[in-house]
């Protein structure tokens, strides 16, 4: 294939995941974990970093300069992940093209483009696309280190590197396949890299010297968080398959990119094979392990670092077919299950519709109501898109958490007491014995009861929203009907 068709067919497959990736991109609501990244993005930039929980920095950063440039809105703050995702697109194809050849380097990234994993991730808010594109690059960057160790390649790797620490804290476990690769192959005699070994090292060390303010920051919440999970159970072993079925699709996909990998790294001896295959498994595996022994981190949207090898073996195994007609089929069946889970995704509800919530209770919410919202955290993403009701008094429930006990429970029914109409919103509840409803409309009636069910089609995650509105059956004394 000649550079100028490639060059063709690389810009048809970018323009594709663009429009896959900005197509309908304001239309659903933030969700929970989204509402929390604009939230963060608000803050001045000193104070960003000391409100981070679970995350690195840098997407908020990232987001917080968004909303300078252009107003805070749905497709403001995702359009970063828009771009970013497509990026890691034309990456991916410069990693096929060096691991095995420009061909692979094309199907690899028309894998990736149309992936309804990477379009998800890539329509929001959150730093996953960023994580993607920083581990592949970070990937790359060491590759072209440990073959040409130029000035230019320490530069690149250390600053792509520094990208993927600072992005997520899964990235520290693609900084150990880094480690094992040189370190295997510095140990073989027929592979080892031109990179000497103390210079590696004396980079691993500036790079650790680099995130040494945030390390504190990291270990500390691990700490913190240690007390609240420990009591979960271990992970199965099951688990570790559910990443690669993300990863594709669906199970019937993942039958046919897993054996197309396999096929790969049977039968065609890229540069690269045991590499891609450090990065694809280590990034899995470590988080099951420390979700068995210690505390559960073993989350798939985590791990989007690590779904690079599978589609660049899968893609390599699509070579591997024989007849040029067969390859021909193989990418069209693949072409077409990609469009079912995309125009699936496209009609579905995703992202938890709070606009939606809120404009139900802003519509019939009236003057002397109040309104619970349980838990605390969900009253943030609520508050955001509600008006009418914006204006109505909240009460605050004590707990910081998902679930009620009794002093709580208490607590909220004081709270209610002076009032004739209860507004309550709930969602990430733990109350499944329906306690709050039961002392809510004690005294009262449930004049309004909408619940919002969603699933979504990318993550099979589901979440269901329910609102009421509890009405006291006869006028309190001293006070007239309204």
């Amino acid at each position: 294939m000649t550079a100028r068709r490639t060059a063709w067919i690389l810009a048809l497959i970018l323009l594709i995941s663009f429009a896959l990736r900005i197509y309908q991109l304001g239309k659903e609501s933030f969700w929970i974990d989204e509402m929390n990244t604009v939230e963060l993005a608000r803050l001045p930039l000193s104070e960003v970093s000391a409100q981070i929980m679970d995350h690195m920095p840098l997407h908020f950063y990232l987001i917080h300069f968004q909303f300078k440039l252009f107003r805070e809105s749905e497709f403001s703050a995702r359009f970063p992940s828009v771009w970013i995702g497509v990026v890691a697109v034309f990456l991916v194809f410069l990693a096929g093209k060096r691991y095995f050849d420009r061909e692979t380097g094309l199907l690899a990234a028309l894998l990736v483009g149309v992936s309804l994993f990477h379009v998800h991730y890539s329509q929001e808010a959150r730093p996953y696309a960023l994580l993607s594109l920083a581990a592949i690059g970070s990937m790359l960057a060491y590759t072209r280190l440990k073959e040409k160790p130029t000035p230019f390649s320490f530069a690149l790797y250390f600053v792509a590197t520094i990208t993927l620490m600072y992005t997520h804290a899964f990235g520290l476990f693609l900084i150990a396949v880094q480690n094992l690769d040189y370190i295997w192959r510095w140990l073989g005699k027929k592979s080892r890299p031109n990179l000497k070994l103390t210079h590696w090292f004396v980079l691993q060390a500036a790079m650790a010297l680099a995130f040494f303010p945030w390390a504190a920051v990291l270990a500390e919440h691990l700490s913190s968080r240690e007390a609240r999970t420990i009591d979960r159970p271990p992970p199965p072993l099951t688990k570790l398959i559910g990443p690669f079925i993300a990863y594709s699709g669906s199970l019937v996909q993942f039958l046919i990119y897993g054996a197309l990998a396999g096929v790969a790294v049977l039968l065609r001896r890229g540069k690269e094979n045991a590499f891609l295959l450090l990065w694809l498994i280590v990034p899995l595996v470590l988080p099951f392990v420390i979700s068995y022994l210690y505390m559960p981190i073993h989350i798939t949207r985590y791990m989007i670092g690590s779904s690079f090898p599978f589609y660049l073996l899968a893609a390599a195994g699509i070579r591997c077919i024989p007849r040029p007609r067969l390859v021909q089929s193989a990418i069209v069946i693949v072409l077409l299950l990609a469009a079912w889970n995309i125009r699936e995704y496209s009609r579905a509800t995703n992202k938890e519709p709070w606009r939606e919530v809120a404009a139900h209770v802003d519509g019939l919410a009236r003057e002397g109501d109040v309104l619970f919202v349980h838990v605390p955290f969900v009253q943030g993403v609520f508050d955001y898109y509600s008006s009418a009701s914006g204006g109505l008094p909240r009460l605050r429930y004590p707990a910081m958490s998902e679930g009620v006990d009794r002093t709580d429970l208490d607590s909220l029914r004081l709270g209610i007491g002076p009032f004739d109409r209860v507004w309550v919103v709930k969602s990430y509840s733990e109350d499944e014995d329906n306690k709050i409803r039961e002392i809510v409309s004690s005294g009262r009636r449930i004049e309004y009861d909408r619940s919002w069910h969603i699933k979504n089609v990318a993550t099979g995650k589901r979440v269901s929203i329910e609102a009421y509105l509890a009405s006291r059956v006869e006028p309190a004394s001293g006070t007239t009907e309204r």
